[in-house]
């Protein structure tokens, strides 16, 4: 059984939910050096998928989930080119997968589903269409608001779905029952069931404050309940708590200090708040084992309660310690910084996660992270490096409206002989010709030709005026 889960990955981050599930299959911790994280990719896909097919799968897999191999000519030439690494990657997960359910049915589990990633949607789906004779299935779990996130989710894949109701009124005594004990007062076991309206949530809220002694007039309201309980706890727990809702959906003990100041008492709360249920910790251990909170409206409780100059000294903090601590996920970094305040720094990220999410073939992403950069106040080089990979993600898409006018930014700020410059000149080259516009391919002659000719010529460059001038015979500019 695979296991992906929403909640314990970066927000956006390309096939997050994906490789959490194959990073927990394949043993891969987060204190893992890279020679350990590849030895425990190859000695897992080998198991069902030997030879060379296994190494390489093992190698596009080990991309996925962020594990990165070396010296396959496919892998070098898939890095280059986004829509041949995203073909790669679907056909090895494909194969990997035939492979394991070959052995053995193969159920793959995906929990908090809204906050997982288009592309790993789209690679469960190609599997469950190419995939569809094979014995495994996948069973995603998610709140109603992944209709918005992801429209039309695997509706050509048969799906079947179930909607969860509210709890009805005798599961709820009998859970009632089993924390207040068998000879709770029936009117008051009733009373706690009407209030709490088939929420467990709400009804697990309102039985730990009547086994507390606090019962009494209670919120009315699920949110109203768990402020008053963070309210009754004490000022230090309250801290570890407002750091972590800054942090998001997930964070560590570690990050949890820095952004406290080196606090000595933080992993001592931190194993509090675990054992009352407030916090919930990964099946890793130490101070680099992920957490999260139990339930997303606990966070939502929490941050909503923060001031806003705290909030965004905060995200600024947060996003300085996981950029020192060398954090992969671009888009995180650049959403702490916007939230923060430090536009610049969310510009030069944003430019990372739009980079980021080409590779990973989610173009929509990478339009969108660009946007973002630039709303940021990105200038200059940042700006033009920006557009260059906006103009890419465009042509992929057909826009080439977009594609031209993002490229010629891009070959106006970016510094000639640069390789994003030849690169961005490609994309102008390419909108230019899908517009028949050839007359004006010449304008791009005495730039390309410009810079020297040699050894460190680079493949851009190549690649630009070998395409250019193919297309200017054609046009009979000979």
């Amino acid at each position: 059984m695979l296991v992906g889960r929403g909640d314990m990955v970066a927000a956006g981050a390309p096939f997050a939910l994906l490789a959490s599930a194959l990073r927990a299959e394949c043993g891969v911790r987060a204190q893992d050096d890279g020679a350990a994280a590849r030895s425990k990719v190859r000695a897992r896909v080998a198991r069902n998928l030997p030879g060379e097919e296994g190494k390489r799968a093992a190698e596009f897999l080990g991309e996925l989930m962020g594990v990165r191999f070396e010296g396959s000519v496919e892998l070098t030439a898939a890095r280059r080119d986004p829509r041949l690494m995203g073909d790669q990657i679907k056909l090895r997960w494909e194969q990997w997968l035939a492979a394991e359910c070959g052995a053995a049915p193969v159920l793959l589990v995906l929990e908090d589903l809204h906050w997982g990633d288009l592309p790993s949607v789209q690679l469960v789906d190609g599997a469950l269409r190419s995939l569809r004779e094979r014995p495994w299935m996948a069973l995603a779990l998610a709140r109603p608001e992944v209709q918005s996130v992801f429209p039309a989710l695997w509706q050509q894949r048969d799906v079947q779905a179930m909607s969860l109701r509210e709890l009805g009124p005798r599961p709820c005594e009998r859970l009632a029952r089993s924390v207040l004990g068998a000879d709770a007062p029936a009117e008051r076991v009733a009373a706690l069931v009407a209030q709490a309206a088939g929420s467990p949530l709400y009804l697990e809220e309102l039985l730990r404050a009547e086994a507390a002694g606090v019962g009494g007039a209670l919120p009315g309201t699920v949110l109203a309940m768990l402020q008053s309980r963070l309210d009754a706890m004490e000022p230090d727990a309250r801290r570890v708590l407002r750091a972590a809702s800054v942090f998001g959906r997930t964070f560590t003990a570690r990050g949890l200090a820095a952004l406290l100041g080196g606090s000595d008492d933080v992993d001592a709360w931190v194993a509090e708040l675990v054992r009352r249920e407030v916090l919930v910790s990964a099946r890793e251990a130490g101070p680099d084992a992920a957490l999260s909170f139990r339930h997303a409206l606990l966070r939502d409780a929490v941050y909503g309660a923060l001031l806003d100059d705290d909030r965004r000294l905060g995200h600024r903090l947060a996003g300085a310690w996981l950029e020192a601590a060398g954090d992969r996920e671009s888009l995180r970094l650049a959403e702490h910084f916007d939230r923060g305040g430090a536009a610049d720094r969310a510009a030069l990220w944003y430019q990372r996660a739009a980079a980021q999410a080409l590779e990973s073939n989610d173009l929509a992403a990478a339009v969108r992270c660009a946007e973002r950069g630039a709303a940021c106040g990105a200038a200059g080089e940042l700006l033009g490096a920006t557009r260059a990979v906006e103009a890419e993600a465009h042509k992929w898409l057909g826009a080439y409206a977009r594609t031209e006018a993002c490229a010629a930014e891009a070959l106006a700020l970016l510094p000639k002989g640069d390789p994003r410059w030849y690169a961005a000149a490609g994309e102008w080259h390419h909108a230019l010709m899908m517009r028949g516009a050839r007359e004006e391919l010449a304008t791009l002659i005495p730039a390309l030709c410009a810079a020297p000719a040699d050894d460190a010529t680079p493949c851009e460059q190549v690649v630009t005026v070998a395409r250019l001038a193919r297309s200017l015979l054609l046009a009979g500019r000979r």
